[in-house]
């Protein structure tokens, strides 16, 4: 107690051949690691503490380790802040899947086709095997002469019919049209007059039948050229 304090000097670095007793060297060891400081700065103020007259041990050990942490802190340098980043992450485009296109079906474009048939007098109600679709078109030529009563001259006509005989029983194909004229149907629609020349859009599926305005066709002769162009 009588002991005068020395003023404070500045840590000087041991001799090679100084050597600390072991206990001494764990203290400055935790003293180093609780400050944060170096353990050569540590062993440094631990000597000058040693000097002021700090003996070791264990009721003194807490004035030496204020001592050294205060001296530890006024040495080391303030930290600095680090400037955080504010980059704006850049959003990542999400993929959709493309639904894939589906593949209807184009129904068939009707292309032209003509069909060439001979229709026998004799013969009622023929199929001329001549298919066509709705919607189509259907032109009709024809040419020809028949005889519609046993060779007589004057039952002699073209596709338009006898001029002087109208066929007015119920039982011909189409009522009030001249005797042997050219009819058509298309399957069980309503017959028609086709002469030498007829055109007309279809209203159904089906095939096409032609006959000679007659009721009784046994003893008709000669044939009728068709001509049929569906497009």
């Amino acid at each position: 107690r009588e002991q005068k304090r020395q003023p404070f000097q500045q840590p000087q670095k041991l001799p090679r051949e100084q050597k600390w007793p072991v206990g001494q060297l764990d203290d400055m060891r935790e003293l180093s690691q609780a400050t944060g400081c170096s353990t050569a700065m540590t062993f440094s103020y631990f000597q000058i503490a040693l000097k002021e007259g700090a003996i070791m041990k264990k009721n003194l050990m807490i004035t030496i380790c204020v001592f050294v942490l205060a001296a530890c802190q006024s040495a080391a340098p303030s930290p600095t802040s680090t400037p955080q980043s504010t980059d704006t992450p850049i959003p990542t485009s999400t993929a959709t899947a493309t639904p894939k296109p589906t593949n209807t079906p184009i129904p068939p474009t009707p292309t032209e086709t003509v069909f060439n048939f001979s229709l026998p007098a004799s013969a009622c109600w023929v199929t001329s095997e001549v298919s066509v679709l709705t919607g189509q078109t259907v032109s009709i030529t024809a040419s020809g002469i028949v005889n519609t009563w046993g060779g007589n001259e004057i039952s002699n006509g073209d596709p338009n019919g006898q001029s002087a005989n109208m066929c007015g029983a119920i039982e011909c194909p189409l009522q009030g049209a001249n005797y042997g004229a050219l009819i058509g149907r298309l399957e069980d629609l309503q017959p028609f007059l086709v002469g030498t020349k007829f055109e007309f859009t279809t209203t159904k599926d089906g095939e096409l039948y032609f006959t000679v305005n007659d009721w009784e066709c046994s003893d008709n002769s000669g044939h009728f050229n068709i001509v049929v162009e569906v497009n």
